[in-house]
């Protein structure tokens, strides 16, 4: 035995409460003896039944965690609140004692860790205010853990009143003592302004102390910040801010520097997007993992490799992500590997869990027969599932199977059923559908108001389809007063989406000054655009236009 720990066995046979806590600290943490928890506990109990505080604090620890003992988390309690005892003065100077140091002492971990148990239910009821309590009392001495807890009990009034402000407040002082914890939710706060005034490079600075302390899910912040441009100078791919009237040389070689500039912050900010995903990725946050999984499936940062996004999406996808799992099933059946067998059994994997998109690509697998026998009475039997279960994509296509009689017994009635169920929530295209419905009649008993109803729903969310219908009822007052400028504003919108017969009718509104003053450059335009999308009409209108000219 080595001769240090001799003297404090003598001293500790005399009674001296510090050499039995000392030696006890050397058998709990084999240190020039072998370890011995029992031995430990034994010299721990004799320093702690003289009043020894850090022996009274090794023992709730030891019965906390059952090292080396059977575990008892009542007996824990008990030494913990043993502990944390302190008369006013000795409080204060404890306080003190932690200003000049930056020291915990053993009060004020064995107050956080009682507001811990009461908090969790360990050795003792679960009391919530009681928590709070015991954190509030050992933030006091400056512990940063419980100044933490307190700040997250405030934020969300668990034992007490929920109170934003004083939330940040306890926060603060916990990150202002290098608490990553602390860090990372203060940045959560000044980035969606909750409890401090909103200030995203506030959030950044907080996000970046806990970052570089490993704090994993303050680097996937922090990436999702230089990702998004929040926080950090923002660069928005416009190329148009370099097209100028270049008259010299000098003026080329100046607008040169400029755009080599603006793209180096761009692949900066990326840059920094990818290095914090992937401090954060390798530290096994899946979200970071899927988000890497994107930047190279996308080529968002300049390199597009199917291969490299399919290792970052399989590591979250091994951890049950569901959108990692779709992504990866995605890059599987459509990228290098090809292997549509394996992405059904990881668009099953996320389906299960209820993934909208996985679901519906289950569906497609059986029924086109990809990577798994074609089998559309199981594509229907899933559809039928999942549109129970309340996956508004597949209300809509179990009502468009219905209607047309696609794989099972034709019932406009229950389609129109289904379609409801997907527009009721907010499905913009069901809701069109529906008013397909009330429109023909199909289904359903024909009304035109509630059909306009409808599409109107559909047409406020930017279906194209549902903004044509809308202009054509202004254009000939159906159902609606006739208003040819509404229904130029509509059919305009519909155009902007691509659709050929608003741009068709757009195109007319201008060629003959309905609605709009006549404009036979704009009719041009978009009988054009319907031209180019096969409509025969336009073309013939063109022809015309192009004639007269």
């Amino acid at each position: 035995m080595n001769e240090s720990v001799e003297v404090l066995r003598e001293a500790a046979d005399q009674g001296n409460a510090v050499a039995q806590f000392k030696i006890g600290v050397c058998y709990a943490k084999g240190e020039d003896v072998p370890k011995n928890v029992v031995e430990a506990v034994k010299w721990f109990r004799k320093a702690a039944d003289q009043g020894y505080t850090g022996a009274q604090y090794y023992l709730g620890d030891i019965y906390y965690n059952g090292d080396g003992v059977e575990r008892n988390e009542a007996e824990a309690v008990n030494w913990y609140r043993k502990a944390a005892e302190l008369t006013e003065n000795e409080e204060n100077a404890q306080f003190m004692l932690h200003a000049m140091t930056g020291l915990d002492t053993f009060q004020a971990k064995a107050r956080c860790l009682i507001g811990i148990c009461y908090a969790n239910g360990r050795g003792v009821p679960k009391d919530l205010a009681e928590a709070a309590n015991w954190y509030r009392k050992a933030a006091k001495l400056g512990h940063a853990r419980a100044q933490c807890l307190l700040g997250i009990s405030y934020s969300n009034g668990w034992g007490v009143q929920k109170d934003e402000a004083e939330a940040a407040e306890w926060l603060r002082d916990a990150a202002n003592q290098e608490n990553s914890d602390a860090q990372f939710i203060l940045g959560n706060l000044y980035l969606n302004g909750i409890g401090v005034p909103k200030d995203d490079e506030k959030a950044v600075e907080w996000y970046l102390k806990a970052a570089n302390q490993g704090h994993a899910k303050a680097q996937y912040n922090l990436g999702s910040c230089y990702f998004h441009g929040r926080g950090v100078k923002e660069y928005k791919l416009d190329h148009t801010r370099f097209i100028a009237d270049i008259t010299d040389d000098e003026s080329i070689s100046e607008e040169c520097d400029n755009l080599q500039n603006y793209l180096d912050g761009v692949f900066g900010n990326m840059n920094g997007a990818l290095k914090w995903y992937r401090k954060a990725a390798e530290q096994g946050i899946s979200e970071a993992q899927n988000k890497l999984g994107y930047i190279y499936a996308q080529g968002v940062a300049g390199v597009k490799d199917w291969d490299i996004a399919c290792k970052w999406y399989r590591m979250a996808a091994d951890q049950g992500d569901a959108d990692s799992q779709y992504n990866l099933a995605r890059g599987l059946a459509y990228g290098s590997a090809n292997n549509k067998d394996e992405a059904f059994q990881w668009y099953r994997k996320a389906a299960d869990q209820g993934h909208v998109k996985s679901q519906m690509a289950l569906v497609f697998c059986y029924d086109t027969g990809s990577g798994v026998p074609e089998d559309k009475s199981e594509a229907t039997g899933l559809l039928c599932k999942f549109a129970a279960q309340g996956n508004a994509h597949a209300q809509e296509s179990l009502g468009s199977r219905l209607q047309s009689g696609l794989g099972v017994s034709k019932d406009c009635a229950q389609a129109v059923i289904w379609y409801r169920k997907a527009a009721e929530q907010g499905m913009a295209s069901a809701q069109c559908r529906l008013a397909d419905c009330y429109a023909e009649g199909a289904g359903v008993e024909y009304d035109r108001e509630e059909a306009i109803k409808w599409y109107q729903k559909a047409a406020d969310q930017g279906d194209d389809m549902a903004q044509c219908y809308l202009g054509n009822c202004y254009a000939e007052g159906l159902g609606v007063p006739k208003d040819a400028a509404e229904a130029v504003k509509w059919f305009k919108k519909a155009s902007n989406g691509g659709n050929t017969e608003a741009q068709y009718s757009l195109g007319i509104c201008y060629a003959e000054g309905v609605g709009a003053p006549k404009d036979v450059a704009e009719a041009i335009k978009w009988f054009a655009e319907a031209a180019k999308q096969g409509c025969d009409k336009a073309e013939e209108k063109l022809e015309e236009l192009n004639n007269l000219g």
